[in-house]
């Protein structure tokens, strides 16, 4: 499981507090595996986030890669408010 940076990490109950480790060997010697909670680089914003900064013609080139930047300038996403 991963925890987006900047959110809360992912809760589902005593299973998984029961079988959480930040030991990645455990995740092939524990009976019954174990969940691996690793914590992810990147910056703290959500998709929705990214969004918004195009919808307000705000520069997103440090927060997603280029070929994604590329995808939506190709498929002309969000015309009209990125210039697309």
């Amino acid at each position: 499981m991963a925890a987006r940076p900047g959110a809360p990490a992912p809760e589902a109950g005593r299973e998984l507090s029961a079988r959480a480790t930040r030991d990645p060997i455990r995740l092939r010697t524990a009976p019954g595996g174990a969940v691996y909670l690793a914590r992810c680089g990147g910056p703290a914003i959500s998709s929705s986030g990214v969004r918004a900064l195009l919808v307000a013609g705000r520069p997103v080139g440090n927060l997603v890669p280029v070929p994604v930047l590329d995808h939506i300038r190709r498929h002309s996403l969000y015309r009209g408010v990125y210039g697309g």
